[in-house]
């Protein structure tokens, strides 16, 4: 059970509080590690239907899931160092892949996402450090379908948590058009059905990972834990580009001195304070929804808290197709007040009026953690 609790104080100084709880497992890293009983260290296929792999931990090692029916119990993945998901299930084949008490945690330095597919199962799963926590896509099945597929993206007690945009292992950008700081919690590229319940996507930058490094006036590199326990208003200084001994923060203008520099933190939302969005700049989203492989449809968010994110939720890509599709529904989700955008809560393109249910009063209202109307743009 995750319980936060926002205490907001008024002009004249009036204070009041609210708090909202969701039961959100995910998995406990300790007794995880308690749990391995042995340890891959080369990329792995599955391809048997029903096979079922139990307490291992992939130590800089890929999974990739090529049948139906497999079962992942009690793993933690790591992933090898390339740009591939730590787990992917990008194969056509794959259905109803599950993964139950699993932790995603890269063990190299690359920009990559945790998983990256389609038809997977997560219950009581962490997800942390990655690009993004989840890549949902299926060119194979929207070339042979067409728009409307099913993701068959379930996650039922999932965190995902402290996303960072790393740069490949040979410093090496992705891109002409590297934005340096996009990371999304789950971002959706088309398809349908995707269903989450009791779950957390905290969208604010990860702190002392990739591009984002802060320390003390005095030149102390923070841990992660000092960087997270620092004042709402900071100071937020920034560890110089390049200058860590392992080459980071991996930022462009370090990398390649066409792109023009970047001084971080990302620019001020004018606030000052890290409650209010200071540091969620800029391309970050809880949920990124997409249209490059058919509309992105039918979602099903319930019993959630959303941290931070530029917007935490961005649909303006996908715009609505037509012939009363619903984009789905997000039922008593709370948000904290951290986003980069104030004022800019769920953002559906403008053209999805009617066909969308986000409730914003009522018993299965979604808002603010303290309570407070969220921004709903259909």
């Amino acid at each position: 059970m995750l319980t936060v609790t926002a205490t907001v104080t008024d002009a004249g100084g009036h204070s009041a509080s609210a708090s909202t709880s969701v039961v959100v497992a995910g998995a406990n890293t300790d007794y995880l590690m308690g749990a391995v009983t042995s340890v891959r260290t080369t990329n792995v296929t599955y391809s048997t239907p029903g096979q079922v792999i139990s307490n291992v931990l992939f130590d800089g090692a890929r999974v990739s899931v090529t049948a139906p029916d497999v079962e992942l119990n009690e793993c933690v993945f790591t992933g090898d160092n390339s740009v591939n998901a730590l787990l992917t299930t990008t194969n056509i084949a794959a259905k109803r892949v599950k993964v139950n008490h699993g932790w995603f945690h890269p063990k190299f330095l690359n920009e990559k996402n945790a998983i990256s597919g389609h038809d997977v199962e997560l219950y009581d799963v962490l997800i942390e450090g990655t690009t993004d926590g989840i890549s949902i896509s299926n060119g194979a099945q929207f070339a042979a379908t067409g728009a409307g597929w099913a993701t068959g993206m379930i996650g039922r007690r999932v965190m995902i948590r402290r996303l960072g945009r790393l740069t490949s292992a040979s410093k090496t950008l992705a891109g002409n058009n590297d934005t340096v700081t996009h990371n999304d919690g789950i971002q959706q590229f088309g398809g349908v059905g995707t269903d989450f319940e009791d779950f957390v996507i905290d969208a604010r930058p990860g702190r002392q990972v990739a591009h984002f490094f802060l320390q003390s006036t005095s030149g102390h590199v923070y841990t992660v834990e000092e960087a997270w326990a620092l004042p709402d208003a900071g100071p937020f200084i920034c560890v110089p580009m390049g200058s860590l001994p392992d080459g980071g923060p991996y930022a462009s203008p370090f990398l390649d001195s066409t792109h023009p520099a970047r001084p971080l933190p990302w620019v001020s939302n004018g606030t000052g304070l890290a409650s209010t969005g200071e540091l969620s700049r800029t391309d970050w989203s809880a949920l990124m929804c997409n249209s490059s492989q058919g509309y992105s449809a039918g979602f099903r968010f319930v019993n959630g808290i959303i941290y931070g994110g530029e917007v935490p939720v961005q649909s303006a890509a996908n715009p609505y197709p037509g012939s009363g599709i619903s984009w789905g529904t997000m039922s008593n989700v709370k948000f904290d007040r951290s986003q980069g955008l104030q004022g800019h809560t769920v953002d559906l393109n403008g053209n999805w009026a009617g066909h969308a249910t986000i409730p914003t009063t009522g018993t299965d209202a979604n808002t603010h953690l303290d309570g407070g109307l969220i921004t709903v743009r259909f």
